[in-house]
């Protein structure tokens, strides 16, 4: 073909596999603490926004006991492949990096990819995500939000030279501010999917018949994280797990049971709001209820529901 007529194509795709959870999660300052207990000793990559916040982030990690290391554009390349390759070989378990980390990655067994700041556009947080799970296996995406992070990211872009963040190739066109916009609305919304949100980015139809109701849709952000902090707490008292569970999600916690009633539900061909909420989990975990008339009782629940899902709790 003459040079003269080839030009390049961008393609772009949504990261829509079954396996990955999408998740948005209210930030606090203890952040770091939060993730390592999150993600315990899974295969995981923290996104940071500049190379400051990577390098900090690691440091907070390893002093709460993880196997952390830091990856940015501000290493000197040596140390960039030799932490590459230590987190290639499971010598490291976290990565907290910039965007620089992520070109030519391939390792298949990632269950975590966690966004500890906002990224710059859907378009490098749907790139970003789709690292994780390769291997068909659940994984799990979850961005940390804050109102705070949204405007340092709209200054950082433009002013700090240690900003290699997430998408920072946005920040090139005038539509970046535009495009930061839209990855807040997409975090704030509390109602309709982020999916359809996610979609529309790329200029397609979500057909939400394709639905598997993995991601925390309309859950008020604050809520999830108190969920997620009893929930690991509920881990510490529920630790019997098998080594095949050790990456997937632990037994015996919220999310465990939350996952397996969706499934139930959608096997019944019922809309999400049929299924238990995880606040309801989390009460029925907390009050035990001996039979399905008890727990039909509870507030929230009714015949029906306790009919359904009483089968999925058992307390010995």
């Amino acid at each position: 073909m003459n040079s003269r007529h080839r030009q390049m194509v961008l393609v772009q795709q949504v990261t829509d596999r079954k396996n990955l959870r999408m998740e948005v999660v209210r930030k606090t300052s203890q952040a770091a603490t939060w993730i390592a207990n999150r993600v315990g000793k899974a295969t995981t990559i923290v996104y940071c926004m500049t190379r400051k916040e990577a390098e900090d982030t690691c440091l907070a990690l390893v002093r709460a006991g993880c196997h952390a290391g830091v990856y940015h554009g501000g290493l000197p390349r040596k140390r960039r492949e030799f932490v590459r390759k230590q987190w290639m070989m499971g010598q490291l378990t976290i990565i907290c990096a910039t965007s620089a980390f992520g070109m030519g990655i391939d390792r298949a067994d990632v269950r975590f990819v966690v966004h500890h700041s906002i990224p710059l556009s859907l378009s490098a947080y749907s790139q970003q995500i789709g690292r994780s799970g390769r291997d068909g296996k659940p994984a799990v995406c979850v961005l940390l939000y804050s109102e705070a992070d949204k405007g340092r990211a709209d200054t950082l872009a433009t002013e700090r030279p240690d900003f290699d963040g997430m998408g920072s190739a946005a920040i090139s066109n005038g539509s970046s501010r535009g495009e930061l916009d839209e990855v807040a609305a997409f975090c704030e919304m509390t109602t309709g999917c982020r999916k359809e949100l996610l979609y529309s980015h790329f200029g397609f139809r979500f057909d939400s018949t394709r639905c598997v109701k993995n991601c925390n849709c309309g859950e008020a952000l604050e809520i999830a994280e108190e969920l997620w902090r009893d929930e690991w707490s509920a881990k510490e008292e529920n630790s019997k797990q098998t080594e095949d569970d050790e990456d997937s999600v632990p037994k015996g916690t919220i999310e465990y049971q939350y996952q397996k009633i969706l499934a139930e539900s959608k096997r019944l061909k019922l809309p999400k709001r049929e299924a238990l909420s995880r606040r309801l989990i989390r009460d029925i975990l907390e009050t035990k209820p001996a039979s399905e008339d008890e727990m039909a009782s509870m507030r929230g629940i009714g015949p029906a529901k306790a009919g359904r899902y009483f089968q999925f709790f058992r307390f010995d």
